[in-house]
C-alpha cells in the first residue's frame, strides 16, 4: 500500500499525507511529519518490512526525508515505480544520517515533475517498531529556495541562533525558532533550552508551526537562566516547540531533546 506525501502546487493549498484510505493529516505545504509503525503484516523487500510513501514533486523541488526510530536501525530509499518493492527503481539510499545516530536522512533534488516513492524500512531483516517520518520540501525559485517556517526536531542536540529577522511574538515580542516533531501516546519528552547569551524560554504546542494549543512553558526550570520542559503526551500527534529568549535578545543557544 502506498501512502501519499502530496506536495501542494497552489500557494493556498495544504500538503497532506494519508495512509491508504485513512483520513489525511494536513500540515504546512512545505513540511510533513507522520508517525508510523513497521509490523509483520507489512510487505517485505530483501527480508525487511517496509512502508511506502509517494511524493508528487515539482521540477526544482528538493525533498529532505528523515526516518527516526528507537525500535530499529532506520533505512531510507527513494526512487520511482509502481511500488516500493523489488521492482522499485532506486535513485538513492541512506542508513545513518550524519550526526543523527541510527536514524536516516536522505535529500534528493528532482529535475522533472512527477510521482516518486520513498521506502521507509529497517536495515536488518524482520525488525518492527514505531517510527516518525519527516519530509521537508525546498522549492527552487530563481536559484534560491523557499524559507521553511519550522525545523525538524530530532532526539539529541540542536544548535541554533536567535537573530533579528527571525519569527517573533506579536507586537514586537521575542524572536524565536520553531521546531516540529512527532510523538506517540504515552511518550515523554524532555527539552532543555540553554544559552550564555540570553535568558532562555520554552513553549510547547500542538501542531506543526508553534501557533496551536499551548501545552507547557518554562523559564528557568533547568537552573540559572536556562529552561526545561518535561511533558508526557496523551495522544499520537504532531507537536512543536518554540525556543526563544525571555526578552527580545539574540544569540546562540543549545536545545537538548530526549523523547522516550
Amino acid at each position: 500500500m502506498i501512502k501519499r506525501m502530496t506536495a501542494a502546487v497552489a500557494a493556498a493549498s495544504l500538503l497532506a499525507l494519508a495512509a491508504g484510505a485513512a483520513q489525511a493529516q494536513s500540515a504546512l505545504q512545505d513540511q510533513i511529519v507522520q508517525n508510523g509503525r513497521l509490523q509483520t503484516s507489512d510487505p517485505q523487500v530483501d527480508g525487511a518490512f517496509y512502508d511506502c510513501y509517494a511524493i508528487d514533486a515539482q521540477a526544482g523541488d528538493t525533498w529532505t526525508i528523515t526516518l527516526q526510530s528507537e525500535d530499529f536501525d532506520a533505512f531510507l530509499a527513494i526512487g520511482s515505480g509502481s511500488g516500493c518493492g523489488s521492482s522499485m527503481s532506486v535513485f538513492g539510499t541512506n542508513d545513518d544520517g550524519e550526526g543523527i545516530g541510527l536514524n536516516s536522512r536522505l535529500s534528493y533534488s528532482f529535475d522533472y515533475s512527477g510521482r516518486y516513492l520513498v521506502r521507509a524500512t529497517s536495515l536488518s531483516d524482520g525488525d518492527t517498531g514505531r517510527y516518525t517520518i519527516l519530509g521537508v520540501r525546498s522549492r527552487g525559485a530563481g536559484g534560491g529556495t523557499t524559507a521553511l517556517p519550522t525545523r525538524v526536531l530530532l532526539r539529541g542536540t540542536e544548535y541554533g541562533n536567535l537573530e533579528a529577522g527571525d519569527r517573533a511574538e506579536p507586537g514586537g515580542g521575542a524572536y524565536f525558532d520553531c521546531f516540529t516533531f512527532g510523538a506517540l501516546n504515552g511518550q515523554a519528552v524532555t527539552i532543555t533550552h540553554s544559552s550564555t547569551d540570553f535568558d532562555a524560554y520554552l513553549k510547547l504546542y500542538t501542531g506543526v508551526s508553534c501557533d496551536g494549543a499551548e501545552l507547557a512553558r518554562d523559564d528557568d526550570g533547568a537552573g540559572s537562566l536556562n529552561s526545561r520542559i518535561q511533558y508526557t503526551f496523551d495522544e499520537d500527534g504532531i507537536y512543536s516547540v518554540r525556543a526563544s529568549s525571555l526578552g527580545r535578545d539574540t544569540g546562540a543557544y543549545t536545545l537538548e531533546v530526549e523523547l522516550r
